[in-house]
């Protein structure tokens, strides 16, 4: 009978492609970064930078000037708050906080009860909360020891924010002009390779009391960016300045082209869902490229461990072997003479002889089995040492026909999980795959056809 087809859009395909394969992503121990997809899911923009440089400014601006986010010099808020549309306006802490959101947020329970009690869901009846859901951030600041401050993974949090968001904007202001401490690692760290839905944003430019003025401050932020974004360009910074109601009435300097770039920023934030496909099918891409690398060298891997354990044990099972029957002989040639004696007892003394050798090749093989397990250790480990030689013999063909830096780079990113599940979990790595290997590169490719062109799928 034939299966019914249906067709699907990019994210419901992904979100699929996430479900059937998360058995074999567990089976393998490989992580998804982006744990799913909900394909119903408003895209997301998170709003990062250093206190006071104008987050929640720009929030309530967007909300059509309510004053739905505390605003002020000092940091008002220490943590995370999501707002999402609704008929009735309330706030939810903690896992409440959580139910509320989508499927794709439940990541944010591994940080633990400490970071969901900064986490906060506030519910508002905003036109652009229809189109996409906005994150505030707590204010990024200079601490000598950090950990007083954060009781939570701070970064952490970030990261797995960013990786969900399909817009994230940074914004510093003239007085911070990307010099804290915690800005800084937050670029280097946890926005690492997500440069390309980056938006910098300098604030508050109405403040300047003179172009000279303006162009200090843009130097120092460009200066503190080189330092900190490992490229080569600087991605565009938008220079702007959000109205509130402690601003200037009349600035010194002329804000008209400040006024765009505030402009452009929310025609960007507005067509957010645009930008969603494009980050669901990369992190889909990522994912799926990574499931398939960890599926082929587990495989590779583990046959090649396998092997390695098999001839060391029957090295080992050999020497016993020889040390059973050479103790067997030399009963048999310097024990007790038979010669003289009835059946019966030969019968027994051939048993003694056999039990006192079984006896004493258990005991030399409890004294050797340390050495053994040494042994295949150190052997396991020279194996480890050279996992990018494995990786060149499993992808010779695709290296050898094209660059393909891709493939490297998902392999630097790749490798460091993929020590850890062979130093820990290589016997419990599937042994046949291949079928789904095969499955999963044609899903893949139907994956990115779908975003070219609708297709219709079993």
């Amino acid at each position: 009978m034939k299966k019914q087809k249906e067709s699907y859009t990019t994210e419901e395909f992904a979100s699929l492609l996430y479900e059937r394969y998360r058995t074999d992503a567990e089976r393998f121990f490989y992580p998804y970064k982006r744990t799913g997809v909900s394909a119903e899911t408003l895209p997301c923009i998170l709003f990062l930078g250093n206190h006071s440089s104008g987050k929640s400014t720009l929030i309530n601006f967007l909300l059509g000037g309510l004053a739905v986010q505390d605003t002020g010099v000092a940091p008002t808020d220490d943590g995370f708050t999501v707002l999402v549309y609704g008929d009735v306006p309330r706030e939810v802490v903690g896992d409440s906080a959580l139910a509320l959101l989508p499927p794709e947020y439940a990541r944010l329970k591994t940080f633990g009860t400490t970071f969901l009690q900064h986490l906060r869901v506030k519910v508002t009846k905003c036109d652009i909360l229809k189109q996409c859901i906005l994150i505030d951030s707590p204010g990024m600041i200079d601490v000598r020891d950090r950990e007083i401050i954060r009781d939570y993974n701070f970064f952490g949090a970030i990261h797995s924010l960013a990786e969900l968001s399909d817009l994230i904007v940074m914004m510093f202001d003239p007085d911070k002009p990307g010099t804290t401490g915690e800005s800084i690692e937050v670029l280097t760290g946890p926005l690492s390779g997500m440069t390309f839905k980056l938006r910098l944003l300098m604030n508050k430019c109405d403040l300047f009391a003179n172009m000279y003025d303006y162009a200090r401050a843009y130097g120092a932020l460009c200066w503190n960016l080189a330092h900190a974004l490992p490229i080569k360009d600087l991605p565009k910074i938008y220079n702007c300045c959000v109205p509130c109601g402690n601003s200037k009435a009349e600035p010194d300097i002329d804000i008209k082209d400040f006024q765009q770039s505030l402009q452009d920023i929310v025609g960007q934030i507005s067509h957010a869902s645009e930008r969603r496909k494009d980050n669901v099918l990369a992190a889909a891409n990522n994912d799926f490229s990574a499931l398939g690398m960890q599926m082929r060298m587990g495989l590779r891997l583990r046959k090649f461990l396998s092997n390695n354990f098999l001839s060391k044990l029957g090295l080992y099972l050999l020497l016993l072997l020889l040390l059973a029957g050479s103790g067997f002989i030399l009963f048999n040639t310097y024990g007790v003479s038979v010669r003289d004696l009835s059946s019966t007892m030969k019968i027994v003394i051939f048993s003694l002889q056999c039990l006192a050798t079984v006896g004493i090749t258990v005991v030399i093989a409890r004294l050797l089995y340390p050495a053994f397990r040494a042994y295949v250790n150190y052997s396991e480990h020279q194996i480890l040492e050279k996992l990018d030689e494995h990786f060149d013999q499993e992808y010779a063909d695709e290296l050898l026909t094209l660059s393909r830096d891709d493939l490297r780079q998902c392999w630097e990113t790749l490798k460091p999980n993929f020590r850890h599940v062979l130093t820990s979990h290589w016997r419990q790595l599937p042994r046949f795959a291949k079928r789904k290997i095969e499955a999963l590169a044609q899903d893949v490719a139907e994956l990115n056809d779908s975003a070219r062109t609708p297709t219709r799928l079993c």
